[in-house]
């Protein structure tokens, strides 16, 4: 959806560029129309840029808190609490779980925060 907003933007700037009314116009005309195009293009992108950090930081305060979450993924039983109905081989499912589990959860983690840092790379130039 981001890489087609930015298409969008680009083709809008071209469209202007080669409008047929635009050689009517004086140097000063086209340079301003130009211009203005381009900031509206760059706000539109540093909108989608806080869009894809704000919704790549809710992603990743959902993952913690689901991980961190009482009898969650991370959480850690103390002794007190062992002796709860299922016992110890409940523990040793979990930590199996965990240990299958986890791994692909933190690379999947790090994928998305690799493509959105790239996505944000590619976009940096046009919006400073």
């Amino acid at each position: 959806k981001e890489m087609d907003q930015t298409a969008v933007a680009s083709q809008s700037l071209q469209r202007l560029t080669t409008d047929s009314n635009m050689a009517n116009w004086n140097e000063d005309e086209r340079a301003i129309a130009i211009n203005d195009e381009r900031r509206q293009l760059v706000n539109k992108a540093r909108e989608l840029a806080a869009d894809v950090v704000g919704a790549a930081r809710s992603a990743r305060k959902a993952l913690v808190d689901v991980l961190e979450h009482p009898s969650g993924w991370l959480w850690q039983e103390d002794g007190d609490t062992v002796s709860r109905a299922g016992g110890s081989g409940r523990d040793a499912e979990m930590l199996a779980l965990r240990n299958q589990v986890l791994p692909h959860i933190a690379i999947l983690h790090c994928e998305v925060c690799q493509e959105t840092a790239q996505w944000m790379l590619r976009i940096l130039p046009d919006i400073v």
